[in-house]
């Protein structure tokens, strides 16, 4: 039987997620055995090819679940580098009325749940002094009753802003969180990107 020479086209000569190069001689006949560096190299293209498609389709069910509280969305994507689930978390949780408890700030750590902190604090300000007076104004002194049911404010009595309850303007949430969570880093002014001031 006259041997069949592999073609060297269907050998990769040059393998670019490894960094690893393999040169076969092209005169390999299919009853000479296959060098032990050709087999490694297809098993750990085909390994990370399966890992990067399991990976892919966690993160995808995962992501289709809403049950997945914020808090834990932070957690995974903080621990397995899935930074697009950052963002819309901490959103949610500038959204959410309640503070974070002890435990959930344990859960994203103590970078986090400062800025946390600070975000909502912004979005909180923000919202009372953009606030419309019809909607967030209080009075201060006791009106005084008129004797129909009906009260009427003292002339000296002052208006006082309550703080507002979310849920809060969208795009000032998602301002905040940019501003806080993923400042944009300028140069500083002696750079030559900006030119000689």
């Amino acid at each position: 039987m006259e041997p069949h020479p592999v073609s060297p086209e269907l050998i990769p000569s040059d393998t670019e997620d490894t960094g690893a190069s393999v040169r076969v001689p092209t005169d390999v006949s299919r009853s000479d055995p296959v060098p032990h560096v050709l087999h490694e190299t297809y098993y750990i293209h085909d390994d990370m090819a399966v890992f990067l498609r399991v990976r892919q389709c966690a993160i995808e069910a995962i992501e289709s679940n809403p049950l997945l509280p914020p808090i834990e969305k932070i957690q995974l994507a903080e621990k397995h580098d899935i930074p697009h689930w950052r963002r819309p978390a901490f959103e949610a949780l500038c959204q959410r009325e309640t503070p974070i408890s002890i435990d959930e700030a344990r859960m994203i750590g103590l970078e986090n749940a400062m800025s946390l902190a600070q975000a909502r604090e912004i979005v909180r300000e923000r919202s009372l002094s953009t606030s419309s007076a019809s909607e967030a104004e209080v009075w201060v002194s006791k009106p005084v009753p008129t004797g129909w049911g009906v009260a009427v404010p003292t002339e000296g009595a002052k208006k006082k802003s309550a703080p507002p309850v979310g849920p809060y303007n969208a795009q000032l949430v998602a301002d905040v969180v940019r501003e806080v969570f993923f400042p944009h880093r300028l140069p500083p002014p002696s750079s030559p990107l900006l030119g000689q001031v």
